[in-house]
């Protein structure tokens, strides 16, 4: 199964196409009147250089996200797996991204705190439902329409009298 992050290459995809856009509006106003080529490189340059710094952040931003080995389903037609993103002192988040159509297909089923949920927290009932338990803080946990799935929250240790 090859897993497929959809949502990066929708984040590349859209900053490269700003750069080849404003790209080719300098290209193309390269012989045009002086007042039609001041106005194109205006408007173009500000969205060429913010495409390319944000670019530049993804791309370095790349380092900063684990993946987890793959749970499959029973008929190991469908996976999970936790993403995981260090944003460093500020924290972090998990996601749980569910895989289906031999990976080329994606949803993410779960958003949580860093490190809420790790591998050995997924189980897979059968094939159409997927048991979850997670540490709180819990953003979402949404039920695809092909898996129902189901978040349990994990009990919290109590608090010794001693450290109260």
């Amino acid at each position: 199964m090859v897993f497929v992050g959809w949502w990066l290459v929708k984040r590349f995809t859209v900053l490269i196409a700003l750069l080849i856009v404003s790209c080719a509006g300098w290209w193309l106003v390269r012989n045009r009147r002086k007042s039609i080529r001041v106005a194109v490189i205006i408007l173009s340059s500000p969205v060429a250089v913010l495409a390319g710094l944000f670019l530049a952040l993804q791309l370095m931003a790349l380092g900063c996200l684990s993946y987890s080995s793959p749970v499959y389903s029973p008929d190991r037609s469908q996976a999970v797996r936790v993403r995981t993103d260090d944003e460093g002192a500020t924290g972090g988040n998990s996601h749980v991204e569910l895989f289906w159509n031999h990976g080329l297909s994606s949803k993410e089923v779960y958003w949580g705190g860093w490190k809420s949920v790790d591998v050995k927290d997924l189980k897979w009932e059968n094939n159409s439902t997927l048991s979850l338990r997670h540490d709180s803080p819990m953003y979402l946990c949404e039920s695809p329409l092909r898996v129902k799935v189901i978040c349990v929250e994990r009990p919290s240790l109590p608090v010794p009298p001693s450290a109260q």
